[in-house]
């Protein structure tokens, strides 16, 4: 968490930027539907349209006067905290099936080393 908060602070001034990097923030901005990295809509010099929000915005109270107010930081780390249940069910899921994955091979591999017929004593 500190360490995406250092490298989007790295970024600040944003207009200042090379092309490259305003273009992938302004895409991240339409995604995540924020503007800033770190400190909204006052890191830019001119705000980009990336930073206006419209009628459509599924996120009518994150904008204010027509642009995002929440930084893309913000948006971020709350996506990640919402989604994190569910990449935790998913990793248990699979670490269930490869357990019992192990067990059932283990089973067969004992089941081969079995002679066949009754055994003498």
């Amino acid at each position: 968490k500190d360490s995406i908060l250092t490298e989007f602070k790295k970024l600040q001034p944003l207009s200042s930027q090379p092309a490259s990097v305003i273009q992938d923030v302004e895409n991240m901005q339409r995604t995540l539907q924020c503007c800033g990295l770190t400190d909204g809509p006052q890191e830019w010099t001119a705000i980009p349209d990336s930073c206006r929000c419209n009628a459509t915005a599924t996120n009518q109270d994150s904008c204010n006067a027509g642009v995002y107010k929440l930084p893309c930081y913000t948006r971020m780390i709350n996506w990640m905290q919402s989604n994190l249940q569910v990449a935790l069910g998913i990793a248990f899921g699979v670490a269930v099936l490869l357990i019992f994955g192990m067990a059932f091979s283990m089973v067969l591999f004992c089941q081969l080393g079995r002679k066949d017929g009754p055994t003498t004593a």
